[in-house]
């Protein structure tokens, strides 16, 4: 999933065509950017699980990462944690890391190579989100050989992949920073105003607004959303079959023909039944 390769999301990609989501690993304007990341997991156990997953022969993607495991004691405490993590990162601009944590290096300190981080666990206290979720933000400046400092962080991201979490602890954190605004609304719409939200709701990605993510936190969707889904490409699954049928239903036909759309359509629909059907046969006969 996180390679946007998921088998039982072929299909429904292949219908989406450019509105496919962009990956993390997977899409080329992410992936120059995550060449170092932080994965927030459950435990130390699934730590190590999810560091044994992806070493795996077939996973041959990830092999070109450093998989750090920063998590039980053997990762060392504090600056030791730290050290480690930075160790293996050796020359940043070069390498490539995913750091396994499920709480270590998560507050208090800079990895400035960092650029994204994956929520990957349950959290019901919003502090810690954001404190993890700001590992990622910090500023990554070098000097350059004639004296000139280079940005090379212009971007960070967090990725959620339980979109009721992840706008529940926007609604519930944006709402505590400014207690003199009695306006949730408000409260929201300024948070995200510095950290845009993008949702993919299984069939378009979009920036949401903060009344999205009110309704989302309250009721597990907002009206915006559900609307676009009936928009979506994957609703429609029209075989020569139905074609067929929906042609030889003359009312059907006569409410569709309103639509300018559909009339133009109308004389393309027959001509690619009738050249369909006449493949069928081709190939039949060729068989016989």
């Amino acid at each position: 999933m996180i390679r946007g390769a998921y088998l039982e999301t072929t299909v429904d990609d292949l219908k989406l065509g450019a509105k496919k989501p962009a990956m993390p690993y997977s899409d080329v304007r992410l992936l120059n950017v995550l060449s170092h990341t932080l994965w927030f997991l459950p435990n130390v156990a699934s730590c190590f699980a999810m560091k044994n997953l992806l070493d795996q022969k077939q996973n041959k993607f990830y092999h070109d990462y450093i998989i750090n495991v920063c998590a039980g004691n053997k990762a060392g405490m504090g600056v030791d944690a730290l050290n480690k993590v930075l160790d293996s990162m050796d020359d940043p601009l070069k390498s490539k890391t995913i750091i396994l944590s499920c709480g270590k290096l998560t507050t208090g300190v800079t990895v400035k190579p960092w650029t994204g981080i994956f929520m990957l666990r349950n959290l019901s206290s919003p502090e810690t989100y954001f404190q993890a979720a700001f590992r990622v933000q910090s500023p990554w400046v070098i000097d350059t050989d004639d004296g000139h400092k280079e940005i090379m962080k212009r971007e960070c991201y967090v990725f959620d992949f339980a979109l009721d979490r992840a706008l529940k602890q926007i609604a519930d954190y944006s709402c505590q920073l400014n207690v003199t605004e009695s306006n949730p609304e408000k409260k929201v719409q300024e948070f995200i105003n510095f950290l845009p939200v993008l949702a993919y709701d299984g069939s378009t990605m979009q920036q949401i607004s903060a009344e999205d993510v009110l309704d989302t936190a309250i009721s597990g969707t907002s009206a915006t959303l559900l609307a676009r889904r009936w928009e979506s490409a994957l609703l429609v699954n029209v075989d020569n079959d139905t074609l067929s049928r929906l042609m030889a239903n003359k009312e059907a036909m006569d409410a569709l023909m309103k639509i300018e759309g559909f009339r133009n359509l109308n004389t393309d629909i027959q001509t690619i039944i009738n050249k369909s059907d006449a493949v069928k046969k081709a190939k039949k006969r060729n068989r016989e």
